[in-house]
């Protein structure tokens, strides 16, 4: 890894070392070859200022004079003047006097492009460069030569005015001096790149081996030790970056897999004692089993004693309704009328009372459910608490209810919703002897299309060990005779039925919390009450 971060590395460097190397030579060069055209076109505009008073007088010998002291310079290769028909009238090199040039010469062409020879040429079209024999570069300007009014006026001169171009001077300078400079230049460059990788790469390198390298070697180490099973290997830990956090990761892995083994060692030792837990746990789930089928009987017994009961109170609330109309049509005074009304309302809703109990008691007993209807939550919590009133003042219970009004109805089965609120209610208050504080608040949730019961008491909590088994049947930590462990149970059961959810967060000393989120929707199930419970 830390060798292929070095390479990559140096590839980037190197590509970005050798990019500004190359603009820089590129550069360089261009400067250097304006320069040089700057230079060609200042020493044509100079040869062409000096020899212009000679040539207004006709002085031949005199310009040529100039001109061959000029072309003497040492950067200067030859100067040349052509007449209008290509003839040159002037050289440095004696051989070409008198001598016709073709007009597709690189000096001649751009010029005689067509049959009339043009006027004016773009300064930038005038330049030339090309290799001289000898190996070097070459750059040429020709300078046009035009005919100025105080030439075509002057006694010696026989050009008509309407003559622009008399002919062109071509001035020829060598590029060796600056070719050369270009490439020390080059050289240089390239030579102080080279110096600057090295110099950058050996710092680079160092800093991989000691951040990179090392740490992912002691890694590569400690994996090879714990594959041997070396658990007591811990590697070397420094600093604070990503390896020391792997490093530290890696040491709390082995000291896990180390505390691990010891468990499993451990618990090789002790497998006797847990068999016998084990099989103290079977004896009790036999016990329990032994107590669910008390139950069943318990059932039968209920659906007899519902029924035998059924046939009498439907007898007594036959009774009280016909001596109500009875009173109706009496000649008793209003207030008696009323008075015994009132009397016969009670003792008639104490009879239906009677009944669901009865009718629960068969549900019970039948394994049938009654149907599911949509009910307001808040109003079925609200039944649950009147039950509940008079213990809640007796204990002494400050009651707070938080209600979500916004369509808080469900598809439940309401005496199965009210059923589990009491027994969790009834467990609140038992909590809460010397009084305290009962809130019941509800919430509706859009988006997951539910709405959660929250029943919150101030007690005495549930020890932790507790708190898992607070919904198995039979579990109850209250003393013998008061309580058989099935009425959590049976709320669980309920809310499953209905395809919700109940968990419970209780602490010591600090009370206890029932969360029961239930689906506004669910799907209407088949099994009963008795179904969940068995």
């Amino acid at each position: 890894l830390s060798f292929r971060i070095f390479l990559f590395q140096v590839f980037i460097f190197v590509v970005f070392i050798g990019l500004f190397a190359y603009l820089s030579i590129y550069v360089h060069k261009k400067q250097m070859t304006a320069i040089e055209f700057q230079n060609v076109r200042r020493d044509s505009d100079i040869i062409k200022r000096s020899i212009h008073y000679d040539m207004l007088l006709n002085r031949r010998k005199d310009v040529y004079k100039i001109m061959q002291t000029i072309g003497n310079e040492p950067e200067m290769v030859g100067i040349r003047i052509y007449n209008d028909v290509g003839v040159v009238t002037f050289s440095t090199d004696s051989s070409e006097m008198g001598s016709r040039v073709n007009m597709q010469t690189e000096a001649c062409y751009l010029c005689h492009l067509k049959n009339k020879p043009l006027a004016e040429v773009p300064v930038k079209k005038r330049y030339r460069i090309y290799n001289s024999p000898d190996g070097y570069r070459v750059i040429g300007l020709i300078n046009p030569i035009r005919n100025e009014p105080s030439c075509s006026s002057a006694a010696c001169h026989a050009h008509p005015a309407k003559k622009k171009i008399l002919g062109v001077l071509d001035v020829l300078m060598s590029l060796k001096t600056v070719d050369q400079s270009i490439e020390r230049n080059k050289h240089n460059i390239l030579m102080y790149a080279g110096l600057v990788i090295i110099l950058v790469l050996f710092p680079i390198s160092v800093f991989i081996y000691i951040m990179v390298y090392r740490p992912v070697q002691r890694l590569i180490d400690g994996t090879k030790e714990v594959a041997h099973g070396n658990l007591d290997y811990a590697i070397q830990v420094s600093g604070k970056n990503e390896f020391a956090h792997l490093a530290y990761s890696f040491n709390r892995m082995t000291k896990s897999l180390k505390k691990a083994r010891e468990e499993l060692t451990k618990w090789s030792e002790t497998l006797e004692k847990k068999v016998d837990e084990k099989t103290k746990e079977l004896k009790n789930a036999q016990g329990h089993l032994i107590q669910v089928e008390k139950m069943a009987s318990l059932g039968k017994l209920a659906a007899t004693v519902a029924h035998e009961l059924n046939n009498p109170l439907a007898g007594v609330l036959t009774y009280v309704k016909l001596f109500e109309k009875q009173i109706k049509k009496s000649s008793l005074k209003e207030d008696q009328k009323n008075g015994i009304l009132e009397n016969l309302g009670i003792i008639e809703s104490e009879i239906k009372r009677s009944g669901d109990i009865v009718k629960n008691l068969l549900l019970f007993a039948r394994g049938t459910g009654e149907n599911f209807e949509e009910k307001d939550i808040n109003g079925i919590i609200q039944k649950s608490i009147l039950l509940l009133n008079h213990k809640l003042k007796i204990s002494n219970i400050n009651l707070v209810t938080q209600y979500c009004y916004n369509d808080c109805t469900i598809l439940c089965n309401e005496n199965q919703i009210k059923q589990a609120l009491v027994a969790i209610l009834v467990n609140a208050a038992d909590a809460m002897p010397e009084g305290g504080t009962l809130t019941i608040s509800t919430q509706r949730f859009p988006a997951e299309n539910t709405i959660e019961i929250k029943i919150s008491d101030t007690g005495i909590g549930i020890p932790e060990d507790v708190l898992p088994h607070i919904f198995e049947p039979f579990y109850t930590t209250k003393k013998e005779g008061t309580g058989v462990g099935l009425g959590l149970s049976v709320v669980y059961g309920i809310i499953q039925r209905h395809q919700g959810t109940i968990h419970v967060e209780s602490k010591p000393g600090k009370g206890t919390t029932f969360y029961i989120k239930l689906p506004r929707h669910p799907k209407v199930p088949k099994e009963s009450l008795s179904d969940i419970l068995s």
